[in-house]
C-alpha cells in the first residue's frame, strides 16, 4: 500500500490517518479504546495456558493428557462487525452449464484461511516450505530457499506485505534462544502481465486468452533501456539527473550500477496464480535486469485459487494453441476459485497504490525543486546554503530515479478521506490488526492444508503441533472444524 520508510524496509500500508471529531480526534478515541480492550480482555483458556507446559517433542509422541484438552467450536469464532473488509471475501465455482457461480463462506472460515495462507507465505520466506525456482516451464524445480531479499508485485501484494509483516513474529521459526528468523528487507514492482505487454511492449488488443501468445510473439522486443528501467528500482544509490540524455542514449550505464540485491537470494511474491504468466514474464524480466542475483524463486500467497479446464474440461499442461504457439495452459474456461478481498472484482480500490501511471512520475520530477523548497520552508530550525543545496539534490535525484522506473512503478494515489482510495485501505488495515488479536486470542481455528499434510511429513507435525497448541483435542478436530464450516455466511454488506 502507501510507501513508508523504516530503515531499508517500505511498509505496505499507512497508519491511520486522523480527522478531528469535536475535542477528542479519532485516534485518540481508538487507543481509548484498545486500552480498555486490553484491560477487559479474557485470560486465555486453561487448555491453552496447558498447552504452553508442553514441548513439541510431547506433543508429536502424544506425552500429554488429551482430557485437558477441551476447547470446542464455540471457542473459535469471529465478530463479522469487526471486519467490514475482509468479510466480504467471496469464492467462486463453475456450475454445471459452465457458469461462474458465488460461494459465500461465515467469517470464520475466511479468518482462518487469511491466517493460514499468511503463515504458509512465511514460511516460504524463511525456507521452511518450497517454492519454485525461476519460474521456468522448461525446468520446473522446487527448492527451500532462505530469501534475503522479498519482492511483492504490485498492485495486490501491497497487502501481501502488510499482514507478512504484522503476523511475522507469530510464525517465522525461532532461533535456540526463541527470537524469530530475521525479517528480509523487500520492495514493490509493477510487473503485471497485463501492464507489461500494452505499456511496455506495446501490444494491442491484449485480454487474458490471448496473453500467452502476446507474450511469446513479444518477448524478444525487450531491450537494454526496459531491463535498466527495472534495474532502478533496486539502485543502491539514485541516479544522476544531470545525466538524463547519458541514461536515455547508454541504459547499459544504469545495467552497471550496485543493486541492494547483488549477490541476494531473491523471492517474488505475487498474490494470486492466475495461469502463471506474470509470475513468469517478472521472473524473466528480473534476471535479466538484475543478473547478479545469487538465487531467484517465485511463490503466490493465495495457493490453489485457480480452475483453468481445457476446452474438453481437462487441464491440459501441454496443450498447444492453433496457432502453434505453445503456452502452459489451453484455458477452456478460466475461474478463480477465489480473490483476496482487497482484489473484489466491483471494486479494485484498498491497496494503497494505482496502475502505471508515467505522467505522474515526470510531473513529480518537474515539481521537485518546488517541493525541496517547501521543505525547506517548513524546516524546524535555520539550514545553511549547503544544507538547502542537498536536500534539492536528494529530492531531484528520488524524483528522477522514480520518472526513469515508472513503467515498472505503479502510482501513489490519495488515501484521504475524500481521495481516491476512499477508506478501504484504512479498513483493511484495520480488518488486518483485529485479525492478529483475535489470533493472539486463541479465537482463530488452527488452519490445516490438506495437501501439505498429505504429502510432506514435517508439515504434517508441524500441524499436528499447531491443533495441541489451540487446546484442541486431536480426535476432535475434525469435528469441531465440520461444526465451524456448518456456519451458515453472514451477510455481506
Amino acid at each position: 500500500m502507501e510507501k513508508l520508510k523504516s530503515g531499508k524496509t517500505e511498509q505496505a500500508l499507512p497508519h491511520e490517518n486522523v480527522r478531528k471529531t469535536g475535542k477528542k480526534s479519532l485516534e485518540a478515541s481508538q487507543v481509548k479504546h484498545e486500552a480498555q480492550s486490553e484491560n477487559t480482555e479474557k485470560p486465555l483458556h486453561p487448555s491453552i495456558e496447558y498447552a504452553k507446559t508442553l514441548t513439541d517433542e510431547d506433543i508429536l509422541k502424544g506425552k500429554f493428557d488429551k482430557t485437558k484438552l477441551t476447547r470446542t467450536a464455540d471457542d473459535f469464532h469471529l465478530d463479522c462487525e469487526d471486519y467490514p473488509a475482509l468479510r466480504q471475501h467471496t469464492e467462486h465455482t463453475l456450475n454445471k452449464k459452465g457458469e461462474t457461480v458465488d460461494v459465500h463462506k461465515n467469517m470464520d472460515y475466511k479468518g482462518y484461511t487469511y491466517v493460514r495462507y499468511t503463515s504458509d507465505i512465511i514460511k516460504r520466506i524463511c525456507g521452511e516450505y518450497a517454492v519454485e525456482k525461476d519460474h521456468d516451464e522448461t525446468k520446473r524445480e522446487k527448492i527451500k530457499m532462505d530469501a534475503d531479499h522479498v519482492i511483492y508485485l504490485d498492485k495486490s501484494g501491497r497487502p501481501v506485505q502488510y499482514l507478512v509483516d504484522l503476523f511475522w513474529d507469530e510464525f517465522a521459526p525461532r532461533d535456540k534462544n526463541g527470537k524469530p528468523h530475521p525479517k528480509p528487507t523487500h520492495s514493490f514492482a509493477n510487473l503485471d502481465r497485463i501492464s507489461i505487454l500494452t505499456n511496455l511492449l506495446k501490444c494491442k488488443n491484449v485480454d487474458d486468452n490471448n496473453a500467452w501468445k502476446k507474450w511469446e510473439e513479444s518477448k524478444d522486443k525487450l531491450t537494454t533501456s526496459h531491463f535498466a528501467m527495472l534495474r532502478s528500482l533496486f539502485l543502491k544509490e539514485p541516479l544522476n539527473p544531470d545525466k538524463e540524455e547519458y541514461y536515455q542514449a547508454h541504459p547499459e550505464a544504469i545495467m552497471e550500477l550496485p543493486t541492494i540485491l547483488d549477490d541476494k537470494k531473491v523471492m517474488i511474491v505475487d498474490e494470486v496464480e492466475y495461469g502463471g504468466l506474470s509470475m513468469e514474464m517478472a521472473t524473466y524480466l528480473l534476471r535479466r535486469a538484475v543478473p547478479e542475483m545469487a538465487e531467484l524463486s517465485g511463490t503466490t500467497f493465495w495457493q490453489d485459487s485457480t480452475e483453468s479446464p481445457g476446452d474438453d474440461g481437462t487441464n491440459d499442461e501441454n496443450a498447444i494453441c492453433e496457432d502453434g504457439i505453445k503456452t502452459k495452459k489451453k484455458f477452456g474456461k478460466l475461474v478463480l476459485k477465489a480473490l483476496p478481498a482487497w482484489y473484489l472484482s466491483k471494486d479494485f480500490r484498498g491497496r494503497g497504490i494505482g496502475d502505471v501511471d508515467m505522467p505522474f512520475y515526470d510531473k513529480a520530477y518537474e515539481h521537485a525543486e518546488r517541493d525541496a523548497r517547501k521543505i525547506i520552508e517548513n524546516s524546524s530550525r535555520p539550514l545553511s546554503e549547503e544544507e538547502k543545496k542537498t536536500i534539492i539534490k536528494k529530492l531531484k535525484a528520488k524524483r528522477f530515479t522514480e520518472k526513469y522506473g515508472s513503467p515498472f512503478r505503479g502510482k501513489k494515489i490519495d488515501l484521504g478521506p475524500e481521495g481516491e482510495d476512499s477508506e478501504m485501505t484504512r479498513k483493511l488495515t484495520k480488518d488486518m490488526k483485529q485479525l492478529l488479536k483475535d489470533y493472539r486470542a486463541g479465537k482463530i481455528f488452527p488452519w490445516s492444508n490438506r495437501k501439505l499434510v498429505n504429502t510432506d511429513k514435517e508439515i504434517a507435525n508441524e500441524y499436528a503441533i499447531q491443533i495441541v497448541r489451540a487446546g484442541i483435542n486431536p480426535e476432535n478436530y475434525e469435528k469441531i472444524k465440520n461444526a465451524i464450516d456448518a456456519r451458515p455466511p453472514e451477510m455481506v454488506y
